[in-house]
């Protein structure tokens, strides 16, 4: 079974891809350890066990990403559900996550991660930043939903809302955020020591060099920005963090912007800007801190 795989991969993927998708879908499917995939090349399948893997095979034939098919995903050695409502998380947003963790030396910091999507990045960083409170926004309910289960999932509190960023003057005003668990009407109260933000970055111009497991099955709102304006959420997070930020704001970013950004904070007054490369040499990272 694992040769018919590969072998019905073969025209989509590379051989090495096609090969690791046919390991994880038998993992699935088999509940095998990948030892044992690989070792037991006679192992005999059920007929239901045949099926599933027929009807996942047909599904990765028509380029759907396998995180969708699964419903689940893996993320800085965490489990989380994922559906086409939210991005499938990546190792260069893992790469901004360590970043954040190393950082961090505030004893109990207050963390907001916008435009949360899956809920990785929050989830993530109330795992391993201790007595941090962390809260995160999205425009989209259903991707709420999401991250409100991978939070409960990963045994986390993170306070969810559904915010605009673009509408962030109503965020604000008050001196203290509330305790977890407490309705925060009309906002976010107070400064945070971390905001954080994975935007769309992508540019509609892009789109012809884009997969087509992403392309087609990603959701576009979470991806793509207008050719015109390729920095609207960078600014209009960057605005925010003006006056609702006291310590470091963090971005993943698109890598043919790295010093356009690193221009505008600096412009905006941020300081200690520091733009870093991911594993793969691309600049992917953005670190400053605000005048507060």
């Amino acid at each position: 079974m694992l040769r018919f795989i590969r072998q019905s991969l073969s025209s989509l993927y590379s051989e090495r891809e096609a090969n690791k998708l046919a390991i994880n879908v038998l993992q699935h499917v088999t509940n095998l350890s990948q030892a044992a995939i690989l070792t037991c090349k006679d192992t005999v399948l059920s007929e239901n066990e045949r099926q599933k893997i027929e009807q996942i095979v047909a599904r990765l034939q028509k380029s759907e990403p396998l995180e969708y098919i699964l419903g689940k995903t893996e993320f800085y050695g965490l489990s989380f559900c994922v559906s086409p409502d939210v991005l499938i998380p990546r190792p260069e947003t893992e790469e901004l996550v360590d970043w954040i963790i190393r950082d961090t030396k505030h004893p109990a910091p207050r963390i907001l991660d916008i435009g949360t999507g899956s809920g990785c990045i929050a989830v993530a960083l109330a795992k391993n930043i201790e007595n941090s409170n962390v809260f995160a926004i999205d425009i989209s309910e259903n991707a709420l939903e999401i991250a409100r289960k991978n939070a409960e999932i990963n045994n986390v509190n993170v306070e969810f809302f559904r915010k605009d960023i673009f509408k962030a003057p109503s965020m604000g005003g008050v001196a203290a955020v509330p305790p977890p668990k407490s309705p925060i009407e009309g906002g976010f109260r107070g400064d945070f020591n971390i905001i954080v933000s994975n935007p769309p970055y992508v540019c509609e111009s892009e789109k012809a060099d884009i997969e087509a497991n992403v392309l087609l099955y990603e959701p576009h709102t979470a991806l793509f920005v207008p050719n015109e304006n390729p920095l609207v959420f960078y600014r209009a997070i960057a605005n925010f963090a003006l006056t609702h930020l006291s310590g470091s704001l963090y971005f993943e970013i698109n890598r043919a912007f790295g010093q356009e950004i690193c221009t505008m904070l600096g412009e905006m007054g941020f300081s200690d800007i520091e733009l870093r490369k991911d594993n793969y040499g691309n600049n992917r990272m953005i670190k400053c801190n605000s005048g507060i």
